[in-house]
């Protein structure tokens, strides 16, 4: 009889793989989850604060039953956008803005919002799920 191998949880990885980060004092923030179109998770972005350091941002994704650091096989259209909740809703205006806390604060109020992470990441990520919307 062989072992069924356990599937480590973000909040499990994040543990192990900040483990470092948290012993000094950081704080998670955000643990964000990129899906490819079919709602399977590609990525997470890790967001850790700290009183007197600077934040620190990582991505981790899950291959195949525990986490890594990195984002993983780039797909060919880009990497996706950020969408708090998935699937981005599918009528109205689409606020792009700077980050996943930006996108999260007004996901909460009800206003549709997605990122592509971060201003320097605009370049690589797929925009065609936005295509004939009303983008501001």
């Amino acid at each position: 009889m062989s072992a069924v191998p356990m599937i480590e949880t973000a909040r499990a990885a994040v543990a192990r793989l900040f483990a470092d980060d948290l012993a000094q004092g950081y704080r998670i923030a955000g643990c964000h989850r990129y899906n490819a179109s079919d709602g399977t998770e590609l990525f997470r972005v890790v967001r850790l604060k700290h009183a007197d350091r600077d934040k620190v941002i990582r991505p981790i994704f899950r291959d195949p039953f525990r986490y890594r650091m990195g984002r993983g096989a780039r797909p060919d259209a880009g990497w996706p956008l950020y969408v708090p909740p998935f699937p981005l809703v599918e009528s109205g205006p689409v606020y792009v803005v700077e980050g996943e806390a930006c996108a999260d604060a007004l996901a909460r109020l009800g206003i549709t919002a997605t990122t592509s992470g971060s201003s320097s990441s605009a370049d690589a990520a797929d925009w065609t799920p936005l295509q004939g919307r009303s983008v501001r």
